[in-house]
């Protein structure tokens, strides 16, 4: 028995890390070098076998369908669905099917499998001598036998559907979780590279032009002089890290360190379950759009646009599971930039999203979006909390009067090209290493009282990091060194409780104010309600009935009966309050705010100790239902003003 196993709480964490640790290489690293035979420099594309890359055999290949070179990926509505001969998705109606022109077309004009298994076999009377003799003769061949085949081969594959997925270049999870890269014209899953244009399950392999890919150029060489291997080493990643500390100016420390993991996510695709986003943010001439352009090239298959629209980041990332670079997303763009958030917050996590836009001719088309994105703007769009859960902002600060950097930075974006395909290949092959690392840093994380969607984010962010900087699996030690290193961006339970939207209603309308009575001064809720809660006699009437007149009636512990001896409703035994919904006066007080129409009352309602009256409740001249919370809940404990100094907020 290994003595991970007598390790106490740790020994889950310690056995994934002896197994890390003496794994094998990941298999589907097994023949990166060239493909097709192992041979160094050679097309990492192998032959295409029988079926569209699936070689099944000899008995196989002496079949129609076994040596057809297309895909026949199923039927709907009169239209058949292929993946032609270099494996792009094509549809042909019936018609076509039975027009030489269009069949041909699938084949891109290798008829070698028309000819072979549907000639056009007449008959012709010809002399041999003095005699007549009758002999068959191949003339092309049989466009409508042809066509009728490929429409049974249709009809086996079943109906064609949005359950069939169609995979484009970008990296993608296998059954197994694990990263596959689809460059293009091959793929590396399983053992290897593998010809595009195959379906595996319901995934379909589609054909593309060639794409960067990891370990390589993109024709299949080793990059550098004297650097054969697939991936780089920790150095690189640890001179990357210094490159970025020493040529840009930060606000929070740690922030290399954030800045190099939101990128490494990116290298995963899908297979990260949780993708973090990134904003840069800084004033102008702070070099945030260097830093962009710089994490760019750390990423050979990435997108990187300046139309942050919605159709323009639409566009951008459709299809395509990969990182995302955006500069200018900031909040000049008013409106625009708000959904630019919201977009990109729906394709950061699982598979993403997938569904129907409308398109200009009033039809519709299929969007799917999985990806990170890191932007870079003066100052983002305002965010909410699953906004917030999502984005990690990197603030920079401008250099000295006199500091020019730039040339410098030029010049480590071109060196981070040069071993852009080396870094995503030590991330692949790191993947083990990278969900090793994760329950590390989510431990580390925990302790240091960290809010559990923060554990998500910022332990995704610290395993990326690690990969690519450091060898092996951190220890817990390493673990809660590298937390603190990043602990300005590390936000506690209750600092995301504050952030949560049963909290900010009742921020909001404490820090709201209204008119006194028969008076032109204003005062705020919160000051009302502590004097309704807490003052004499004199002060709690005027408190009460001025909020009563906005929909809030305030009850204490202590108050049994009303004047008229009535027993005064309330949802449970201590201080608490009841909101009328159906008062106008309190609805107006959200216009114009997150909280405007019914979402106050939604949100009111999710606090632990909210009550929703089942009798009608007298909020002064309004009598209906109501919402009750606890005084806990309007006004938790917590330290009073004149404590320690609060640190800067990340």
């Amino acid at each position: 028995m290994s003595d991970a196993t007598e390790l106490g709480p740790d020994a889950g964490l310690a056995r994934v890390r002896e197994g890390v640790m003496g794994a094998p290489v990941a298999p589907f690293l097994a023949v990166i070098e060239g493909g097709g035979g192992g041979a160094k420099g050679g097309d990492p594309r192998p032959a295409v076998g029988g079926g569209g890359g699936d070689a099944g055999g000899a008995a196989e290949a002496d079949t129609p369908e076994g040596a057809c070179p297309l895909v026949c990926l199923g039927h709907i509505d009169g239209v058949f669905v292929f993946l032609d001969i270099v494996g792009q998705r094509r549809e042909l109606k019936a018609r076509a099917l039975t027009s030489r022109g269009d069949l041909v077309g699938l084949f891109l004009g290798d008829t070698g499998w028309l000819f072979r298994w549907f000639p056009n076999i007449v008959k012709v009377t010809r002399m041999e001598g003095d005699k007549k003799v009758e002999v068959e003769e191949v003339r092309g061949f049989s466009v409508s036998k042809a066509g009728e085949f490929l429409m049974s081969m249709c009809r086996r594959a079943g109906l064609f559907g949005s359950h069939v997925v169609l995979r484009g270049p970008g990296v993608w999870a296998a059954e197994d979780g694990a990263p596959v890269v689809h460059a293009g014209d091959v793929v590396m899953i399983g053992g290897g590279w593998r010809a595009t244009g195959f379906r595996d399950g319901n995934q379909v392999w589609i054909s593309a032009h060639r794409r960067a890919r990891p370990g390589v150029d993109i024709d299949g060489r080793a990059l550098l002089p004297g650097e054969d291997g697939f991936a780089a080493p920790a150095i690189t990643g640890q001179d990357l890290e210094r490159g970025i500390s020493d040529l840009w100016n930060f606000r929070l420390g740690g922030s290399e360190r954030i800045c190099i993991g939101l990128m490494v996510v990116g290298y995963f695709g899908t297979a990260a379950r949780w993708r973090p986003n990134g904003y840069l943010i800084g004033g102008t001439g702070s070099g945030k759009s260097m830093l962009l352009l710089l994490l760019k090239a750390c990423v050979p298959a990435s997108e990187y646009s300046t139309d942050t629209s919605k159709a323009g980041i639409e566009g951008a990332i459709n299809g395509k599971p990969t990182p995302v670079y955006l500069d200018e997303a900031g909040d000049r763009q008013g409106h625009g930039a708000q959904v630019l958030l919201d977009v990109v917050l729906s394709a950061s996590g699982g598979d993403g999203t997938r569904g129907l836009r409308g398109s200009a001719d009033g039809g519709s088309r299929s969007f799917q979006a999985a990806c990170s994105v890191i932007m870079a703007a003066v100052s983002p769009p305002t965010m909410g909390p699953q906004h917030r859960d999502r984005f990690t902002l990197v603030h920079l600060i401008k250099p000295g009067e006199g500091a020019d950097n730039r040339a410098d930075m030029e010049a480590l974006t071109a060196w981070c090209a040069d071993r852009a395909p080396l870094l995503w290949g030590r991330a692949i092959e790191g993947w083990p290493r990278w969900l090793a690392a994760l329950p590390a840093f989510r431990e580390a994380l925990a302790a240091s009282h960290c809010a559990p969607r923060e554990m998500d984010q910022m332990g995704a962010i610290l395993a990326g990091w690690w990969v690519l900087c450091r060898d092996g699996v951190p220890s817990p030690e390493d673990a809660a060194d590298c937390v603190l290193s990043v602990a300005a961006f590390i936000r506690g339970a209750e600092a995301v409780a504050a952030d949560d939207g049963p909290r900010r209603v009742v921020q909001f309308l404490a820090s709201s104010v209204v008119q006194r009575d028969r008076s032109t001064d204003i005062e705020q809720i919160g000051v009302l309600v502590d004097r309704a809660f807490d003052g004499g006699q004199m002060d709690r009437e005027p408190a009460q009935r001025l909020l009563e007149r906005f929909g809030i009636r305030v009850v204490r512990a202590s108050d049994a009966k009303t004047v008229n001896g009535k027993v005064i409703p309330r949802g449970d035994l201590g201080d608490g309050m009841w909101f009328a919904r159906s008062a106008e006066t309190l609805r107006k007080l959200f216009a114009g705010s997150a909280f405007e129409g019914d979402r106050w009352m939604y949100e009111l309602a999710r606090h632990p100790s909210a009550v929703e009256s089942r009798k009608t409740v007298r909020v002064a001249g309004a009598l209906g239902p109501a919402i009750w919370i606890g005084r806990g809940d309007w006004s938790p404990p917590g330290e009073d003003e004149g404590g320690e100094v609060a640190e800067n907020p990340p």
